[in-house]
């Protein structure tokens, strides 16, 4: 009889408890279907929207990458704190399937944190990431959100990011196959800012002949310079448009050209 009573006790006592953690925070996770870029530093993989019922210390998290191609393709992965200001709360290199990040930190309304990534320049394709989050261990217990986000990201390249080639921004892309099986990227170089029309643009071109792996750098394909007398500023080419034909192999590639002011900034 004794032990009876202390087997319901304690079948009681973990109920309560299990109901006490999933009353301290409610946790939603999304995850974007777009591609993970290489060429590009902190790309998001899935947000974690934290609404605690009250004031909570999360003390770590943990993660698990079942479903990634291959983790070595991962160069570091970061904890964020969204904000005005992001606040990295921990960083670490993929060695294992699975992953503990130890955090210390204090949530009293709803917050978001979100895990970013860093993938090595040759990470194939084909290849994919996915991460899931398993645990969150906090003062309260621990929280085992419900993980219904897709089935893993592709992998992209960024071609060029702003900043890059002495550009402000990159827009407008195109892309085209050409008859020897290289792919050609057109874009607009905005120079300056990332305005449209009028403004310092050319048409800039980037080449790759491993089918996406890797991309030449930047050739400038339209710039019409100081025509007329006026400044680049006011003799911008934009809207980049690039066609490849298959027997001949002739590349064609046309811009918007726009000359003349508008007002003292183009």
């Amino acid at each position: 009889m004794i032990k009876k009573s202390y087997l319901a006790l304690s079948l009681l006592t973990l109920c309560a408890g299990a109901s006490l953690q999933a009353q301290s925070m409610q946790v939603n996770i999304t995850q974007q279907q777009i591609p993970v870029l290489k060429n590009k530093g902190m790309n998001k993989l899935i947000s974690l929207q934290c609404i605690p019922q009250e004031t909570i210390s999360v003390e770590g998290i943990k993660l698990s990458f079942e479903g990634t191609t291959k983790r070595s393709d991962i160069d570091k992965i970061y904890l964020v704190r969204e904000g005005k200001e992001k606040q990295i709360l921990a960083e670490a290199h993929v060695n294992k399937s699975s992953l503990y990040l130890p955090i210390a930190t204090q949530l009293s309304d709803t917050t978001n944190l979100s895990l970013y990534c860093d993938l090595k320049p040759q990470t194939p394709l084909l290849h994919r990431i996915d991460v899931q989050c398993k645990e969150i261990k906090t003062d309260k217990g621990v929280i085992r959100p419900t993980d219904e986000t897709i089935k893993g990201q592709r992998v992209g390249v960024a071609v060029q990011d702003a900043g890059t080639e002495n550009v402000a921004a990159f827009r407008i892309p195109g892309l085209a196959t050409t008859k020897d099986g290289s792919l050609i990227a057109v874009y607009d170089a905005r120079r300056e800012s990332s305005r449209d029309l009028q403004g310092h643009m050319d048409i800039g071109v980037s080449r790759s002949t491993d089918r996406g792996q890797t991309w030449e750098p930047m050739r400038v394909a339209l710039d019409m310079k100081t025509w007329g007398g006026l400044p680049e500023k006011f003799n911008g080419v934009s809207d980049a448009c690039v066609l490849a034909d298959p027997n001949t192999g002739t590349i064609w590639v046309a811009g918007l050209w726009m000359h003349g002011i508008l007002d003292k900034d183009g």
